[in-house]
């Protein structure tokens, strides 16, 4: 009796059906755009970064030098860096980004490179030579943020929103920019857009994850520029118009105090959030919370005065001055 051989499917058919359906021509276009939009933002930032230094970056890399060695040592409070900005968020790019070339050459070298190896590679990217090093960990962030941002606005808004966004986000001139250099600007751009991306998810689909996610990035922007907490009142107006919205939606007698609650939840989550990512990603605040955030508060009253302001304003310059009540309204 002849038996016929039973032939096993292979693992891979599975995968080459999806692979094969994925390179069909209905799906060409979306393939096209996802690659015209990484283009689109990458290859502005990404171009000639080696070009003269702007105010602020040498500051901005100092920090990063004291960041590696404080973590080299194992000096938590040594993480203590800068004037209160704080700047954690672009500092630990730069930290990142500076490991990963010590654990390059500390493979090449079949040890560990230690402090005279970062030393070394620091030394080496201090030189104008070599300009772009410092950079690149700050551009890549801020592409990712950008696509990050396109890609919330697509699916909130749908295609034809999304594209006209990526346009207007990869390409606008202020944020283009700063998105190629090594400061906080463009980095406190995205996390903050991002965060309140975050919340209009929130709005279409009630889960709490999208407030974590939002509380979250907006930790991350007041580590990387203590001014991003400007967002704290959009935050909370977002949140009142969400909850009298559902209030409302639910033919329910208009109670206050459920969208107290509910609010009160909601800020209580997001605050959390926030403060544990800031907490977390900042060792200083392990070992020396109260120096650390006295740092902060100096430095924060210190910039809502008059110290840093350099305006021109009804014909007149200001420098270090305040501009008068009549400015504040004229701008809001």
């Amino acid at each position: 009796m002849t038996t016929l051989p039973i032939k096993n499917p292979r693992p891979s058919d599975g995968r080459s059906k999806t692979f094969s359906s994925f390179l069909q021509l209905e799906n060409w276009p979306n393939l096209l755009s996802l690659i015209g939009l990484l283009l689109l933002v990458a290859l502005p930032r990404l171009t000639a970064l080696n070009q003269y230094l702007i105010v602020d970056e040498a500051d901005r890399w100092r920090w990063a030098e004291d960041f590696v060695y404080a973590l080299s040592r194992g000096d938590l409070a040594g993480t203590l860096v800068g004037d209160g900005y704080p700047g954690i968020v672009p500092v630990w790019a730069e930290t990142i980004w500076i490991l990963l070339e010590a654990a390059r050459r500390s493979v090449a070298a079949g040890q560990w490179i230690g402090e005279p190896g970062l030393y070394l590679i620091l030394h080496e990217w201090e030189r104008p030579a070599f300009l772009y090093q410092q950079r690149l960990p700050l551009v890549l962030l801020n592409i990712m943020l950008a696509l990050g941002i396109i890609g919330a606005v697509w699916r909130l808004f749908g295609r034809r929103i999304g594209l006209v966004s990526a346009l207007l986000i990869a390409l606008d001139p202020f944020y283009l920019s700063d998105s190629r250099v090594n400061r906080a600007e463009a980095v406190i751009t995205g996390l903050l857009t991002l965060s309140i991306l975050a919340l209009i998810f929130y709005y279409r689909q009630p889960r709490w994850r999208y407030v974590i996610i939002s509380g979250i990035l907006g930790g991350l922007s007041f580590l990387t520029k203590i001014q991003a907490l400007t967002i704290l009142p959009a935050v909370a107006l977002i949140g009142l118009f969400i909850y009298a919205s559902r209030a409302s939606e639910e033919g329910k007698a208009y109670s206050l105090l459920s969208v107290f609650f509910s609010l009160f939840k909601f800020g209580l989550l997001w605050a959390g959030a926030a403060g544990l990512t800031w907490f977390l990603l900042w060792p200083a605040m392990w070992v020396i919370s109260l120096e650390t955030l006295t740092l902060v508060y100096d430095y924060t009253t210190r910039k809502v005065g008059a110290e840093g302001v350099n305006l021109f304003f009804m014909g007149q310059t200001y420098a270090d001055a305040d501009p008068g009540f009549i400015f504040y309204p004229f701008v809001f």
